[in-house]
């Protein structure tokens, strides 16, 4: 099994190969240089199919690409594959940003919870239609397919709430302290609430592009 190391504007992702590795959009020393070529090789990697809702372009699932400061919830690698990494608010700005897309900011959320409804309701159709337990499923009407990763504490704990409770980081700071906001959604309900939280806390991430 062969490693491979693709760098991309200081985020390093690692994967192993059993086959050569043809890098489509790299230069002579095989990192990728970005632009079209390379993000259409990274989406067939990690396929990344997207959605329009709200006017923005939404990836349809939780982030998944490894870099410094992002996690597994429990430090499972199952957890990834079902519900993509955990990530630092600055980890989660530079993951999108290397393969050209952006953290979505407060208002490309609200553009989003609009569209499926409003704040109490919204979730029941953004939600996907199976991984929530206690039949807290949703109808994912628009494609969305939110699926409830959990988070990591500042001091390296995870919660329990894998599979509950999903929570995604937004580009958006808070004024006054080293936070920024957050949307989540619950098990328990069809909302999708805004909150704040410090920037060390380790959430899902969603990308989006104009």
């Amino acid at each position: 099994m062969k490693k491979i190391r693709l760098e991309l504007t200081g985020v390093v992702v690692a994967f192993a190969v059993a086959v050569t590795f043809i890098c489509v959009g790299c230069n002579d020393s095989g990192v990728a240089d970005g632009g079209k070529e390379a993000e259409t090789f990274l989406k067939s990697l990690y396929g990344y199919e997207s959605v329009t809702i709200g006017g923005k372009i939404w990836m349809k699932k939780n982030l998944n690409i490894e870099t410094a400061d992002s996690w597994c919830h429990g430090d499972n690698t199952s957890n990834c594959d079902k519900y993509g990494r955990l990530y630092t608010w600055a980890a989660a700005n530079a993951a999108c940003q290397s393969i050209k897309w952006q953290l979505p900011t407060i208002y490309d959320w609200k553009a989003l919870v609009s569209a499926a409804g409003d704040d109490n309701s919204a979730g029941n159709l953004l939600k996907s239609k199976s991984g929530w337990v206690d039949d807290g499923n949703g109808t994912d009407s628009y494609g969305f397919s939110a699926l409830p990763g959990g988070s990591r504490y500042s001091n390296g704990v995870f919660d329990n709430n894998a599979g509950y409770n999903g929570y995604w980081w937004t580009a958006t700071e808070y004024t006054g302290n080293d936070s920024s906001y957050y949307r989540d959604m619950h098990y328990g309900n069809g909302g999708v609430s805004e909150q704040i939280e410090n920037k060390s806390r380790g959430f899902s991430v969603r990308c989006v592009k104009e």
